[in-house]
Order: structure tokens, then sequence, then C-alpha cells
């Protein structure tokens, strides 16, 4: 993330994350809408914003415990930048950033948390997902064939 932060930016983040996890709103209704209403926001300032709000979504259970309320989006925002390798700027809001509560600190993730995969997928006694703590079912959908047809 070599992107200059902007306080209008993830400050939109938190709403978009604030009104899918806390709203019954999906997540591409809430982000369309937002787009929508702002059109001022050029190519990279939607790309960080949805591939922010996307990204936590989908490691939420890293930050934080979902059905814990309220959920402090701004902290959420700085933890998934940090583990991103992004500087953190001097704000407000992450000047008494905690640590993270999954940070380098405890004890490893679980593989559910860590590969972000659903609970009954995790408790499934799978043979194909975990070689060498590794979920090499799920990387290989991501990666190009290694032959040609």
């Amino acid at each position: 993330m070599a992107q200059k932060l902007y306080p209008n930016l993830v400050h939109s983040v938190a709403y978009a994350l604030a009104e899918t996890i806390e709203q019954p709103y999906p997540a591409d209704k809430v982000l369309a809408r937002m787009f929508k209403s702002t059109p001022q926001w050029g190519s990279r300032d939607r790309s960080f914003i949805a591939e922010t709000t996307y990204d936590i979504l989908r490691y939420l259970r890293r930050y934080t415990e979902p059905d814990i309320r309220p959920i402090p989006w701004i902290w959420v925002i700085g933890w998934h930048l940090q583990a991103a390798g992004c500087l953190l700027p001097d704000w407000e809001e992450w000047s008494d950033l905690p640590a993270s509560p999954h940070g380098q600190e405890k004890k490893p993730l679980l593989l559910a948390i860590r590969e972000s995969i659903t609970d009954w997928m995790d408790k499934k006694d799978n043979p194909f997902m975990a070689i060498d703590g590794t979920v090499w079912s799920l990387h290989s959908t991501n990666r190009p064939p290694s032959f040609c047809v």
C-alpha cells in the first residue's frame, strides 16, 4: 500500500463497514451508493475504498469479534493497514491505537481465522485442506495452471 492516506477515504471505509455489518445492507450496494454520491473520487480512491472494505470484511475475525458491539472501525482499519505494511499517519484517530487482538505477540491464529474459511469447513476433517500448515486447495484457485492443455 503505497497510496497516501486521506481522512475522507479512511472515514468512507469506516462508513461502508458500519453500514455493511451494523445495518443489513450488502457491501456492493453500499459502495455503489457511496461512489455514485461522490463523483469527485478518482479510480485510485475508489479502488482503495473498495479493496480495503472487502479485505476487512473477509478477514474481520482477525481484528475483532463480529458479535461485540460497538466495533471501533477506525481501529480495525488501522490494524488492517498495519498488517498490510502501511505506515499510519499521525492522526488523532490513531494516536491511541491499541495492539491488534490477534497481533504478533499472541499465539498463532487458528486456521479458520488465518485463511478466512468458515467454521463448518474448518471443523470438517478434510484431508486436502491443510498440508504443512497451508490451505493449498484455497490458494490453488488463485494461481495459473502449471501445465498447458
